[in-house]
């Protein structure tokens, strides 16, 4: 059998609270494209959200 390991799922464990500011992200995509985004972001950006501040932007 032929596993594409590119489209395998994996599962992740999130809190309830952390599900709730992902949806408002989502905004109306799916989970996986939301956080795909995200990662792509702070690739180009060169921003870390392990060092963030409250305004990214000072």
């Amino acid at each position: 059998m032929y596993t594409n390991k590119e489209n395998s799922t994996k599962l992740i464990r999130i809190s309830p609270s952390v599900k709730k500011r992902l949806e408002i992200f989502q905004a109306g995509d799916t989970p996986n494209l939301c956080i795909d985004r995200m990662i792509t972001f702070f690739e180009i950006t060169g921003y870390n959200p392990r060092y963030a501040s409250k305004n990214p932007t000072a």
